[in-house]
């Protein structure tokens, strides 16, 4: 019996979590098992961390789908802000007063992405709701962390890759206070307490004469306040921490290269790949940070190693390991034959 076999057997018991090591192939059982649970006519979610990243593998999940005598249809969702043609920063709180408001019936492929619904959709209607409305004709669904709730009520299992970012890495979003008090119209110096920034937005929001994009923005902020956050006067800043939770209702595949401590909960079962190769890791603690070549930051640090490397010891192809919120500010500005992962063992 191989693995996806075995794994698929074992989901339709039990929550299970896959450990093995970066670059084994966990993003490829993951698509197998996808495949194989949509063939016995299942509905699948696929979550990632990021948009960026389903994109990258969406190729290799078309791949695998043609070698399929009769494959089951696939889709790549996006989120509201994605198709929104207004660019607004909470499009949701608009829909219902919009003029493309209105969930349209379309004709996709047997494959198909928030591209290609974008360009199906007629020009007076939204893409978003085109989606939403066209998702349960699939039987494998892909999104973002963030689509968790759009897809969960649609499916019988939910892949989670790179779960250990899913469930125990923080996902904190920061605001600028000088951007905050503007908005507002007050002194930067009154916003010293998280409560009285949200009374202060409450407030403002309240307001008849308050003009749409200042609404829009505040309205953002008005939501991550209902997080966990805090006032970090060193950096003249507002953070809000948000933690997703596991849905109970659906069973899990979990895969990762670095469990959280405590992990898998009660109930999981664990399949473990030990590596046959232990690379070898050069950890800097920390540095200074200066201005060179186009690099700054994490950026110019990961440079200087990069450098280090090919100048001690010729080697060419780097493999860079970084927590989601650090490889959003990597990614567009990696040194050449560098290529960027979440963290891994």
């Amino acid at each position: 019996m191989d693995l996806t076999e075995e794994i698929a057997k074992r989901l339709k018991n039990h929550n299970v979590l896959l450990v093995a090591p970066t670059g084994w192939g966990k993003t490829t059982l993951m698509f197998r098992l996808a495949i194989r649970l949509a063939k016995e006519g299942y509905r699948v979610g696929l979550l990632a961390p990021t948009l960026t990243l389903l994109t990258r593998k969406w190729p290799q999940l078309l791949e695998m789908l043609q070698k399929e005598s009769n494959p089951p249809r696939a889709i790549l969702t996006a989120g509201a802000g994605q198709y929104c043609v207004y660019q607004w920063n909470v499009p949701q709180r608009r829909c219902s007063r919009c003029r493309l408001y209105r969930r349209v019936a379309i004709q996709l492929p047997h494959v198909a992405t928030f591209e290609d619904i974008e360009k199906v959709t007629p020009e007076d209607a939204c893409g978003y709701w085109a989606q939403e409305e066209s998702m349960p004709q699939f039987s494998i669904v892909l999104g973002h962390y963030g689509r968790l709730t759009k897809i969960v009520d649609l499916i019988h299992f939910l892949l989670i890759d790179e779960v250990q970012e899913y469930y125990y890495l923080p996902h904190i979003t920061s605001y600028p206070l000088d951007e905050i008090a503007e908005l507002l119209g007050v002194p930067v110096e009154e916003l010293k307490d998280v409560n009285i920034i949200k009374e202060l937005v409450t407030e403002r929001l309240s307001r008849l004469d308050i003009d749409p994009m200042t609404e829009d923005r505040l309205l953002s902020i008005s939501l991550a306040l209902r997080k966990m956050c805090w006032v970090e006067e060193e950096n003249n800043a507002l953070h809000c921490l948000d933690l997703y939770d596991l849905p109970r209702n659906v069973n899990i595949f979990g895969a990762t290269a670095t469990p959280p401590p405590g992990w898998p909960p009660e109930g999981w079962e664990k399949i473990e790949i030990q590596p046959r190769i232990k690379p070898k890791a050069f950890v800097e603690p920390e540095a200074l940070f200066v201005y060179r070549q186009n690099y700054e930051g994490a950026n110019l640090l990961l440079y200087l190693i990069v450098k280090w490397l090919r100048e001690k010891f010729g080697i060419e192809n780097v493999a860079a390991f970084a927590t989601s919120s650090l490889r959003m500010k990597l990614q567009y500005s990696l040194p050449p034959g560098v290529e960027l992962f979440p963290v891994g063992g």
